[in-house]
């Protein structure tokens, strides 16, 4: 199978997981002494490590894409691409495991506490692990704009892709950077509207490029390198 497909295939699957695990991602109810934090559903297990599961693809779908637009002379801004969304896996993996895995077992901790000052130590422990997972899927958020916003440039250099699809996916990045240092684009239990736009964009975007790249014509590229790479079909 040629890389494109293989990239492709990776790119669409994993959007599609991805947007399932935040489809059915159960609400928090976000209130340690409510028993349900300490007794989550199997959904919060699941949907949780279906995000770590999730970014494994993204990374290994780009880099493959990096591969094909590396012979097509575009070497900088795809390998940076690849290094980015890396970072992102490895960022919103910490994220899902506070707040996924070890927020449980903290809230039960502090349900199990036999005395005052071990439950007061249980509290602090859990609030702490919560502001580590917002602090982690924050950077993971901006570097999800920044690796959106750089695999799009080298879309543009490669030109191999529809230019309007890769401005479309400057926009986004660039759009998505700025509202997040004006802090209109956070992570926060009270306000996920904007982040819930970035998720459905940013998602939608990758997945048709996804789509594209499946739809890539290897043989009809012209040849920059000792290897031949790919047109739209």
């Amino acid at each position: 199978m040629k890389l494109s497909k293989i990239s492709g295939l990776i790119l669409v699957i994993a959007s599609l997981v991805y947007a399932g695990s935040v489809f059915f991602h159960p609400a928090s109810v976000g209130i340690l002494t409510d028993p349900v934090e300490a007794n989550p559903p199997l959904t919060w297990y699941f949907t949780h490590g279906q995000a770590i599961v999730n970014w494994i693809l993204f990374v290994f779908g780009f880099f493959i894409l990096s591969r094909v637009l590396s012979q097509q002379g575009e070497q900088i801004f795809s390998s940076l691409g690849t290094l980015v969304f890396a970072l992102v896996g490895i960022f919103y993996s910490i994220a899902a495991t506070f707040g996924g895995f070890l927020r449980p077992l903290l809230a039960r901790a502090y349900f199990d506490a036999s005395t005052d000052a071990s439950q007061e130590l249980a509290r602090m422990v859990y609030e702490y692990n919560g502001n580590l997972n917002q602090v982690f899927a924050q950077v993971a958020t901006y570097l999800t704009a920044l690796g959106i916003l750089v695999v799009a440039l080298a879309l543009l250099r490669s030109n191999v892709f529809n230019r309007v699809f890769a401005y479309v996916g400057v926009l986004i990045g660039a759009g998505s950077l700025v509202a997040a240092v004006s802090g209109i684009l956070v992570v926060t239990d009270s306000d996920l509207g904007a982040l819930a736009l970035f998720t459905v964009v940013s998602t939608l975007w990758i997945g048709v490029l996804g789509i594209l790249t499946y739809r890539i014509n290897e043989s009809l590229l012209p040849q920059t390198s000792s290897k031949p790479i790919s047109a739209p079909a």
